[in-house]
């Protein structure tokens, strides 16, 4: 009896702690061991890089005289760092709702003449200038539509106060060759908005740095 009592003890007082631990937000464990991976064979992979490098990879090389890239490498920690930003922004703007379903836009861009004059490109080399890369920004639903957002920016928002209760669009705005600007799928257009752009880009929250190919990929060009 005194040990049946014993246990019963123990049991509640391991189920009150467990009760009274507060949720921490920055524990994000997802287990996805039940959920088959979508993603295409090696023979779709290959059909496809080599018809760029067939078709596209020649014309781009001729035109521009450039050694292009075919491909771009990632540390794996740099996509795990960027999706754990959206997480816990999404986690602390939608606390007391169902987050958004959040994706990942790529955005394909050409690295500057001058890159040694961009801080957030340091460490490139003069070899990346004129070829092209990827950007990939962080995107949430919107009624239906994906629009671009700062993870980093949202959490400060939400930081300073707590009763917001929704992302808020990136400032996002690009320029078409004619000088006329167009919109991207979150902003109106306006100067207004290409200087709130311009204000917000110390919020460094788009990946890239990616390792150029072949040359820094012997073996999985």
């Amino acid at each position: 009896m005194k040990k049946t009592l014993i246990r019963t003890l123990m049991l509640l007082t391991t189920l009150m702690v467990l009760s009274c631990k507060e949720e921490n937000p920055d524990d994000i464990i997802l287990n996805y061991k039940d959920q088959e991976l979508k993603g295409i064979s090696e023979k779709t992979a290959m059909d496809m890089a080599n018809g760029y490098r067939e078709l596209h990879l020649p014309v781009i090389n001729r035109n521009l005289d450039l050694d292009d890239t075919r491909s771009m490498w990632y540390d794996l920690e740099s996509f795990k760092n960027l999706i754990w930003q959206m997480e816990i922004a999404a986690k602390k703007v939608y606390k007391d709702g169902d987050k958004p379903a959040l994706g990942i836009r790529v955005y394909y861009g050409t690295f500057p003449q001058n890159i040694e004059e961009y801080d957030d490109l340091a460490g490139l080399g003069p070899e990346y200038a004129r070829t092209h890369g990827l950007m990939f920004v962080p995107t949430f639903d919107d009624e239906g539509i994906n629009k671009n957002f700062n993870p980093i920016q949202n959490q400060k928002d939400f930081d300073a106060d707590p009763n917001k209760k929704a992302f808020e669009p990136a400032k996002m705005v690009f320029k078409l060759p004619s000088s006329n600007i167009i919109q991207s799928d979150t902003l109106q257009r306006s100067n207004l908005r290409m200087n709130e752009a311009r204000e917000s880009s110390q919020y460094y929250y788009i990946l890239d740095h990616g390792i150029k190919c072949p040359e820094a990929c012997p073996g999985g060009e």
